[in-house]
């Protein structure tokens, strides 16, 4: 299943029985292989993931990651990390301005990506670290994997609840690489 418009207000925490659910499945659809084409209007502009705002319409679960990602910054900084974006190019740039403007001939559907063009501009990684001063290093290494540009190299849900990162917060005994209880949510909140 993709969700398709992963953003705080769909994501539902109930302190009562400890549980995080995701709500508002209107323009989610099933996800099947071989892949099929979606639609590129999904969601919310500012957790749109690259490869969507690219033309890409093939796309995988991988956009739901990427918009994880910026909410996990959002949760943790209390701030947007694309606020006030007014189309899919600014949000792309922005992005880049970020991360460093890919080289997309290594990505694997290149001929797919409808709006690439050879003029954007070309930006150079930021040091992200200053961003976001309440991130460790290790909350660095997986905001970097969830909000990489290459889709196919972005980090899957199983490996990003196995991340490190979540050690600096939890007993090893709640770290068995299963879902995130809202106990654990607590935890990591405060």
């Amino acid at each position: 299943m993709l969700h398709r418009d992963i953003k705080p207000p769909n994501i539902l925490y109930f302190e009562e029985t400890d549980q995080c659910k995701l709500c508002d499945f209107g323009v989610a659809r099933q996800y099947e292989v071989p892949r099929q084409l979606f639609s590129p209007e999904i969601g919310t502009l500012r957790y749109t993931a690259p490869e969507v705002n690219l033309g890409l319409r093939s796309y995988t679960a991988a956009i739901d990651m990427f918009a994880l990602g910026l909410v996990f910054i959002e949760l943790v900084t209390g701030a947007q990390v694309f606020p006030k974006v007014t189309c899919h190019l600014e949000e792309l740039f922005r992005l880049f301005e970020l991360m460093g403007t890919p080289d997309f001939t290594k990505f694997a559907d290149l001929p797919e990506y409808c709006f690439l063009s050879d003029k954007f501009p070309r930006f150079k990684r930021k040091a992200v670290e200053g961003f976001w001063p309440q991130l460790s290093p290790l909350g660095y290494n997986l905001v970097i994997r969830m909000l990489e540009i290459n889709p196919e190299k972005r980090i899957i849900p199983k490996d990003a609840l196995k991340h490190e990162y979540f050690q600096e917060f939890l007993p090893k005994e709640e770290l068995k690489g299963e879902l995130i209880t809202g106990k654990t949510f607590k935890n990591f909140l405060n």
